[in-house]
């Protein structure tokens, strides 16, 4: 019974990740473009999917300066870890809602933050988190990924 349960704990830890993209680690300025992939839980590489699982992400952009710029943040994919595809070309402003797919989201001279909840498989090997700074100011951006 013993190693049953502990069998079943040990599934269901492995079952889920919660990867931590970036941490308010750069601050963009001006027009600068930085790409933030999934590395494996000891930072030491990317992290590779080799199973279809469903994920969930979350981004915080803080505004620090500048008053007629704006930011990107777009999902991209990719199967060599060299070749990336951004998967979603359309855009919406930054609202409340909450993406079923991996749109890009736009945000303006505020704070901000969004969260994706796909409602499709994932079924590419690495995935990473592309931002793109507009203009003038200056934003850091925090991001967690969830593979479940």
């Amino acid at each position: 019974m013993f190693l049953t349960a502990l069998m079943f704990v040990c599934f269901v830890a492995d079952a889920q990740r919660v990867y931590t993209l970036t941490a308010y680690a750069d601050t963009l300025t001006n027009a600068e473009t930085a790409n933030y992939p999934v590395y494996r839980a000891d930072g030491s590489t990317a992290a590779t999917f080799t199973k279809t699982h469903y994920a969930a992400a979350q981004v915080v952009v803080d505004h620090l300066t500048g008053s007629s710029d704006s930011t990107h943040v777009r999902w991209q994919a990719s199967l060599d870890n060299t070749n990336w595809t951004t998967l979603s070309s359309t855009y919406h402003l930054y609202t409340d809602d909450t993406p079923t797919t991996w749109e890009e989201i736009s945000f303006g001279t505020s704070d901000g933050a969004a969260v994706w909840t796909p409602t499709a498989l994932l079924t590419w090997k690495y995935m990473r988190m592309q931002v793109q700074h507009y203009a003038t100011g200056t934003v850091t951006v925090t991001a967690y990924l969830q593979i479940y």
